[in-house]
């Protein structure tokens, strides 16, 4: 049911259009207009960019009493994209490996559909990810094995699978003066210094499986069934609340700060290696959101940096054992704009 709302979700992505700056708001029934001495529309040029990309869906487990911390990565790789902006179109494609994060035989090898999508809008904005990846690696093995030494094998979990699905949609306040199209997408000219306060929510869906037990090595009360799950769910549904600020320097020099700390209804579900549900409940979780953005945003040239990363952490055991997750992705782009 969650995957094929999600697939509506793109669709609808796909086949709507961006909002001119005069079309009436429907939620407050009045028209309204970009001040320009804030921002320019550069949406009638057609811009290319270069990007280098770099995503990742890394989780971190504890045992009961959090007295150990298993911290688990996907051995990743640095992508090398294509983008071509015009009027309502964003779109970029990444085409080519760069790098990769570390060498199978000491990190092991991890396969993966990561889709990473955002819509900006002048007033309502939203984000999209679907990411799909298979085998990790143990990034803090000094913490259990202390013969452990940088340039041995990581201990490698090439049976482990994660499933994460996710949106988000929210409305920006200050969208008169402020814009995160400029920042994120570069379609936008954001010329003065300007912040805004965002509302909306989120739905967000993380599972990891695996053919054995994907709980730590230690616990300091073994005798829970709960310990040794290997099938691990969690849901969670938020509000999304939070503040936007880009600072610009001359004009075209910008750095951007985005950030949406809160709580969460999330409900999580453990089963064991029988596939018996060993664990259930829900509760109230934190979260916390951040965008970071620096640039040069000019008539022709543009390029800078941009990164995006998003946090939640569940309980298990009466709150006793954690599991956080962590989705993101950052990326360097230089680019040039036609006039048409």
């Amino acid at each position: 049911m969650i995957r094929s709302l999600f697939i509506l979700f793109v669709i609808g992505i796909s086949v709507s259009g961006f909002a001119s700056s005069a079309v009436p708001d429907s939620l407050f029934k009045k028209s309204y207009m970009q001040d320009s001495s804030y921002i320019g529309d550069l949406s009638g040029k057609i811009s290319f960019k270069l990007f280098t990309l770099n995503r990742t869906n890394s989780f971190a487990i504890s045992d009961v009493g959090n007295t150990f911390e298993s911290k688990y990565k996907p051995n990743v790789d640095v992508d090398l994209g294509f983008g071509v902006i015009y009027r309502w179109l964003k779109l970029g494609i990444s085409f080519a490996r760069l790098d990769r994060g570390g060498p199978e035989s000491t990190h092991g090898k991890t396969t993966r559909l990561d889709f990473q999508g955002h819509v900006f809008t002048k007033k309502f904005d939203a984000d999209l990810n679907i990411q799909f990846y298979n085998g990790y690696y143990l990034s803090n093995p000094a913490s259990f094995n202390k013969d452990w030494t940088l340039g041995n094998p990581y201990p490698q979990r090439l049976d482990m699978r994660s499933r994460c699905l996710g949106g988000s949609v929210y409305y920006v306040f200050n969208y008169e003066k402020f814009s995160l199209q400029s920042v994120y997408a570069q379609s936008e000219w954001q010329k003065k210094s300007a912040g805004s306060f965002f509302l909306g929510s989120s739905l967000n869906s993380f599972a990891i499986i695996a053919d054995s037990v994907i709980s730590p090595d230690f616990f300091s009360n073994s005798s829970n069934s709960s310990n040794f799950f290997q099938d691990a769910r969690f849901r969670s549904l938020a509000p999304l609340i939070g503040y936007s600020y880009t600072l610009v320097l001359f004009e075209h020099v910008f750095t951007n700060l985005t950030l949406s700390p809160g709580l969460a209804l999330a409900n999580t579900r453990l089963k064991n290696a029988e596939g018996l549900l060993v664990y259930k409940k829900t509760n109230i979780i934190p979260r916390f959101g951040i965008r970071f953005g620096l640039g040069y945003n000019g008539p022709k040239f543009f390029g800078g940096f941009s990164a995006e990363y998003n946090y939640r952490q569940f309980k298990f055991n009466s709150g006793e054992g954690r599991f956080g997750y962590t989705r993101g992705q950052a990326r360097l782009y230089v680019g040039y704009r036609l006039n048409y």
